[in-house]
């Protein structure tokens, strides 16, 4: 696991050098690291990693505490993220390496899921938590086998931290999974010594 999240950031190193030493292409001199994807969970594909009673919860539309849809009113997703025929290309990790990383000549993608972070404030401890373990598997098993430049999030519920903690200890490791990730609507504010054992399970595998 260690080794190939090594890997992973040597290919990154080794990849800067060439592009300044003239061996790449300069133009493209830097390294591309999108640190914001905003993949779009499957239903169907989460619900398969969920047992009941939370399967059939999940499955007829609960995702969460909701939120005040205090959006941007351009929309926070890029309008030409489409296919041909018009599709969205968000919930599909082919579509969207071949219509996004492909086209901006992305390295590396860090997920951050939409239609998930409202499970990360929910009050509601065990459904919160079994819906974010079956999200966050969703894509350790099924996007990022699919392109080497996909790098996973784990993201955690805030209303048990005892669960949020197995959570990243059970990925943690995974030598793909890059951060824990944290919503700012929090019940405290983040430095607050409640969130601490999240921190220093996450620190175990820095």
């Amino acid at each position: 696991m260690v080794a190939e999240r090594m890997r992973i950031w040597r290919h990154c190193a080794i990849v800067q050098a060439k592009r300044q030493s003239g061996k790449l292409p300069m133009s493209k001199p830097k390294l591309i690291i999108d640190t914001d994807l905003h993949p779009v969970p499957v239903h169907e594909q989460v619900g398969e990693y969920l047992d009941e009673p939370w399967r059939s919860r999940y499955l007829r539309g609960d995702h969460g505490a909701g939120h005040p849809n205090l959006y941007n009113p351009n929309g926070v997703m890029k309008s030409d993220a489409v296919t041909e025929d018009g599709r969205r290309i968000e919930r599909s990790p082919e579509t969207m390496a071949s219509h996004f990383l492909d086209v901006y000549g992305i390295d590396y993608a860090v997920m951050n899921p939409m239609e998930s972070m409202e499970h990360c404030v929910s009050p509601d401890a065990h459904y919160s938590a079994a819906a974010l373990t079956a999200v966050n598997t969703h894509f350790v098993e099924d996007w990022l086998p699919v392109d080497e430049r996909y790098l996973a999030s784990i993201m955690v519920a805030f209303s048990n931290i005892e669960l949020a903690v197995e959570e990243v200890h059970r990925l943690g490791a995974h030598p793909r999974v890059c951060q824990v990730l944290m919503v700012s609507g929090s019940p405290f504010p983040l430095g607050h010594s409640y969130f601490h054992p999240i921190y220093e399970a996450a620190v175990a595998y820095d």
